[in-house]
């Protein structure tokens, strides 16, 4: 699974030459607007390697009832080119609200291929089957122009190599982003930085006002993956191994500098 915020091209191409995946999952963050990723996807450098299947899209049902996300271009658009719409969270939504949201899935046009119910993100293989339906079109086209990245601090690429790829130890590399009423935050640690996860957790579940919050953080020999979607959070532990990866998705200008402090002063010495 390759998942991005905004869509690495050239790390794609790396990666279909070295591993030679038969199949590639690609996950955008709640910033990500699907259009870049399938034009991408279906141009000339990609249109003869991979063949592109249908777009699955999870809707939480509770955002129905906040308005600054109902009104999200980005949001209407990951809807609208979705091929398989799944509902997630039944378990946690009240009834009231999942109907809704299957009835305005329901009126949508073209039709989707499949809606459904899911809790924890559970999605039937079956569905990675699904034929691209190429009707599907964005209402908001210039909504995934509108995202800017920047890197911040003094983690800036140096002689044209990857940054991305050079954390030191106590000195992770962070991007900065912005776009569609949202800003982001994403940091790479080294892969010898160790967390006291509990000392972190109170970091991150002590910002107020935030979207998202999505991390892999090595604490000791294990590894866990950290997700909190507003208020609401859990962890489990993940085979990823190579950098502890941090990112925060907020309505608002945060101070991302006074936030890596937060979180370096977690590190075990």
């Amino acid at each position: 699974m390759l998942c991005c915020r905004c869509f690495p091209e050239k790390t794609l191409t790396l990666l279909i030459e070295r591993a030679n995946p038969d199949r590639l999952i690609i996950e955008p963050t709640g910033l990500g607007h699907p259009e870049g990723i399938i034009d991408t996807l279906m141009g000339a450098s990609f249109k003869d390697v991979l063949d592109l299947r249908a777009t699955i899209c999870l809707l939480d049902p509770r955002l129905l009832t906040q308005e600054e996300v109902v009104g999200n271009e980005t949001f209407q658009d990951q809807l609208s080119l979705a091929d398989v719409v799944l509902i997630n969270k039944c378990d946690l939504a009240d009834e009231a609200l999942v109907e809704i949201a299957e009835t305005s899935l329901g009126n949508m046009f073209p039709p989707k291929q499949h809606i459904g119910r899911t809790t924890q993100a559970v999605i039937e293989p079956a569905f990675l089957d699904f034929v691209r339906n190429g009707q599907f079109s964005a209402q908001f086209p210039h909504a995934h122009k509108h995202h800017h990245a920047d890197h911040h601090h003094d983690h800036q690429d140096k002689e044209g190599e990857d940054a991305e790829t050079l954390p030191e130890p106590g000195k992770p590399i962070c991007k900065t982003g912005h776009g569609s009423g949202f800003f982001s935050c994403g940091w790479i640690f080294h892969r010898d930085d160790c967390f006291d996860y509990w000392a972190l957790e109170e970091i991150l579940n002590g910002l107020e006002g935030i979207n998202r919050i999505k991390g892999v953080i090595r604490i000791g020999r294990d590894w866990v993956l950290f997700n909190r979607v507003q208020d609401e959070h859990d962890f489990d532990k993940v085979a990823y191994r190579r950098d502890s990866r941090i990112e925060i998705i907020s309505p608002r200008q945060l101070d991302w500098e006074k936030i890596e402090n937060s979180m370096k002063a977690c590190l075990n010495r």
